[in-house]
């Protein structure tokens, strides 16, 4: 996965706060570099519909390839 991603959330997930419905749309903002501080162990961080931030692996999330038929 890489940044600009889009991507559908595969099971709610919350996390400080922030809730993710299962099925939900986003798009991957930032992936985290092994060892980054803020990382808090996770893969990317992904920007919601609701314009709030998740941090996510990439377990939680399916890819949408626009190729895909």
């Amino acid at each position: 996965m890489e940044v600009g991603d889009l991507v559908v959330i595969l099971h709610l997930i919350e996390h400080f706060g922030v809730v993710a419905e299962t099925g939900e749309v986003g798009i991957i903002t930032k992936i985290f570099e092994f060892g980054e501080k803020d990382t808090y162990m996770f893969d990317c961080k992904v920007r919601l519909k609701c314009g709030s931030d998740l941090q996510c692996w990439f377990g939680e999330l399916y890819r949408i390839d626009p190729d895909e038929k």
